[in-house]
């Protein structure tokens, strides 16, 4: 899905905190404008593989977008099936 992109704010300061929670609500990353990426996840582990998913999809995106050719996208329930598939098989639920 896309990343959610947080209005810049001067570092350090409440009004960068309260837009990068906004601009998370529920979700795994949002982009700070002028400063980078941010994840949460249940622990660090899964913080620094969401990071890495969304590194490499900038990657991907970046590397369509100066070939011209069109960034085909999959529905949101499509992605969710696949982190879904991803997660049972690669972080499994401790029993």
């Amino acid at each position: 899905g896309e990343v959610p992109v947080a209005a810049y704010r001067t570092p350090g300061t409440l009004e960068l905190a309260l837009v990068t929670a906004d601009a998370l609500g529920n979700g795994p990353a949002a982009i700070m404008a002028h400063h980078g990426l941010i994840s949460v996840g249940s622990n660090l582990e899964d913080a620094y593989a969401i990071t890495l998913a969304a590194e490499q999809t900038a990657r991907i995106v970046c590397f369509v977008r100066t070939m011209n050719a069109p960034l085909n996208t999959l529905q949101p329930e499509v992605t969710a099936d696949l982190r879904n598939a991803y997660l049972e098989k690669y972080h499994p639920t401790k029993v």
